[in-house]
Order: C-alpha cells, then sequence, then structure tokens
C-alpha cells in the first residue's frame, strides 16, 4: 500500500526538530535527563520527557486556571490534574510504541528515521544555528531527544494507520480500499471506491451535518434565552441571524462520530433532518438544527473525509489499548513531585 504522511503532529511537535556535533547529529542527553523515571511493557520512561510534559502542562494550566505554582494551597488543589494530564500524554506515546512494536516495527525503522532527520534539518535551519536551537529547546523545556522521539511518534502513527487497515481492523466501518495513488499532492482513487465512500459518508449516522448556536451558563437568564429562541427558531427564524442578532457564536458544522462529545452528536441524531432541539450541557446551552446533508461537499471532499473518519476510529483502537497500560515508576520515579519540577 502507498504511504502518504498525513498531518497529524502535535502542537509540541509541530515546534520540535534537531541536533548536535555534526551540525544536524543527536545532542547527547545528560545523566539527569535519563534518569528512568519508570518502566511501560519493556519500555523505560525518562526524566526529560516527564519534565518536558510537566512543564509545559503547568504553564498551560497557569495560563487556564491563572495557577501560581509557588503557592503550596494551588499547587495541592491542582496536583491530581496536573499528573493525569502528564502520565496520560506519556501513556499515550507509549501505546503508539507498544502497537508499533506488536506490528513488527519500531520507531528506529528507516522509514521513520528518515522523517524524523528530514524534520530536524528544516527545524535547525530555521533557527539559523545550532546554539538557536539549543535556546529554542531550553525555552520550551525541551530536549533534543525528546524532539526527536516526539517526531518518530508522529510518523509512527501514519505507519500504523496503514497497518491497522492492511489488518481488516476499520472493515466493520467501510467496504471500500482507501489504497491511493499520490500525484503532486492529489490523491486518485478508483471510481468505485470512490463511490463506496461518497455512499458510506451520505447514508447511515456516522456523518451529520448541522448549524447550532451556543449560549453561555454566564449569560444571564441563559436557560430562558435559549428556550425562547428556540421557539423563534420553530416559527421559521434561521439560527444564523438569530445568533448575530444576540451575540452568540454560530457554527455549520459537519460532525463524525466519535469526533464530538457524544451527548452533542446523540442529540443531533435524536432529531430528523430539519428538525431542531435544545441541548444543555456543562458549558452552556446549545440550539441545534439537523441539516441535509450537503452532497456536493462530500462528493468534493469524500475521501478527505474518509481519511478523517478512518483516523478518528484509529485514536479509539488506541485508546482501547492505552486501557491496558500502566506506569511502573522507580524508586526515583516516586519521589518526584510534578508540582516542584523547574
Amino acid at each position: 500500500m502507498k504511504r502518504r504522511i498525513l498531518s497529524f503532529i502535535s502542537l509540541i511537535i509541530a515546534f520540535a526538530f534537531l541536533s548536535s556535533c555534526g551540525k544536524y547529529d543527536p545532542i547527547t542527553p545528560t545523566d539527569e535527563d535519563m534518569r528512568v523515571v519508570g518502566n511501560i511493557k519493556g519500555f523505560q520512561l525518562y526524566y526529560d520527557e516527564v519534565r518536558c510534559s510537566a512543564l509545559n502542562s503547568k504553564k498551560l494550566m497557569a495560563q487556564e486556571y491563572g495557577i501560581d505554582w509557588n503557592k503550596t494551597d494551588d499547587a495541592e488543589k491542582y496536583r491530581a490534574e496536573l499528573e493525569k494530564r502528564v502520565y496520560e500524554g506519556l501513556i499515550y506515546n507509549y501505546a503508539i510504541q507498544l502497537l508499533l512494536k506488536d506490528n513488527g516495527y519500531t520507531i528506529d525503522n528507516e522509514t521513520i528515521q528518515q522523517a524524523v532527520q528530514t524534520e530536524i534539518r528544516q527545524l535547525i535551519d530555521e533557527c539559523g544555528s545550532k546554539k538557536e536551537y539549543k535556546k529554542y529547546l531550553e525555552d520550551n523545556y525541551l530536549t533534543d531527544r525528546v524532539v526527536r522521539l516526539n517526531i518518530a511518534i508522529s510518523y509512527a502513527i501514519n505507519e500504523l494507520f496503514f497497518l491497522i487497515n492492511d489488518q481488516g481492523v476499520f472493515d466493520e466501518y467501510v467496504d471500500f480500499d482507501i489504497e491511493s495513488v499520490n500525484i503532486n499532492n492529489k490523491l486518485y482513487y478508483s471510481e468505485e471506491d470512490f463511490f463506496e465512500a461518497y455512499l458510506m459518508l451520505l447514508g447511515g449516522d456516522i456523518f451529520v451535518h448541522s448549524e447550532d448556536f451556543f449560549i453561555p451558563n454566564e449569560t444571564p437568564d441563559a436557560e430562558e434565552i435559549a428556550k425562547e429562541l428556540l421557539t423563534e427558531a420553530q416559527g421559521g427564524r434561521s439560527l444564523k441571524e438569530l445568533a448575530k442578532e444576540n451575540g452568540f457564536n454560530y457554527e455549520e458544522l459537519y460532525h463524525f462520530d466519535g469526533e464530538l462529545d457524544p451527548d452533542f452528536f446523540n442529540a443531533i441524531l435524536s432529531v430528523g433532518e430539519n428538525e431542531l432541539i435544545l441541548l444543555n450541557l456543562d458549558s452552556g446551552w446549545y440550539v441545534i438544527k439537523r441539516l441535509p446533508p450537503d452532497e456536493e461537499y462530500v462528493y468534493l471532499n469524500c475521501y478527505d473525509l474518509a481519511y478523517e473518519y478512518l483516523f478518528l476510529k484509529m485514536n479509539e483502537h488506541i485508546s482501547e489499548y492505552e486501557k491496558t497500560i500502566e506506569i511502573e515508576l522507580t524508586d526515583f520515579g516516586k519521589s518526584l513531585d510534578l508540582t516542584k519540577i523547574n
């Protein structure tokens, strides 16, 4: 099967790539970076991975919640969430590696490592020099080893997509063969497979078209307003007009099963085409209208949509694998206080 690299690189990887000795050679990690924090089914988890994840998580949480990690009360209040974010993210990375291993590959295979080296060269050149690259690593709590590891994992996801498809794991979702030929960045498929994908997306309940606007809970009398606007919409007013008049956020979206909050997706499925529903979630109230399938949109984008859907299914597969993984912390790992890592 032909491979194409799919844009599936996470935020931390999007700004990561590089090396030392020769301009692009790996930078040797310190002994501290390589202290073993834990073991995961034959893989060793190192301190630089934990430190990188902890410091970036702390930074994001400080922005989200206004946390001062130097304050004991703040640190204790958010300790559990910090540990959950850090270790769940690391488990995801090792779930990828374990799945790859179970399929007879590792992230050290030639295809993945060639891709890593290409990305590293690009980042070093973008930084302008090895010295600036090292500064970039320091500013973002990264090490060269972690950058290379995360790039490799991002490319491993692409390899897994095709390996898992070759095993027939996706056969319960689709009947067509996703093999493709890439010519000048455009994908070409057989006419038969094209229409099978097209019909899959138009039929059934895996892909729905809807519009909605959102009323945050912070809005005074949010529930009453939501009910009043639902009544107006049921009387023929367009959701887009109502949202604009009242200053609420309007969206027209195409949703996949597994892509959204299940309550949101199921609410859409619970009504027929052109019918409305009011949904209350923790964040606020949604006035939702299920729309008919946009056949032209599906026709023009059916293979991109099919790939997107299959990647959602693959992530569900990975999530099931994550549930089988636990980190066995070493004594050093048990001694770490993530709230105090700097």
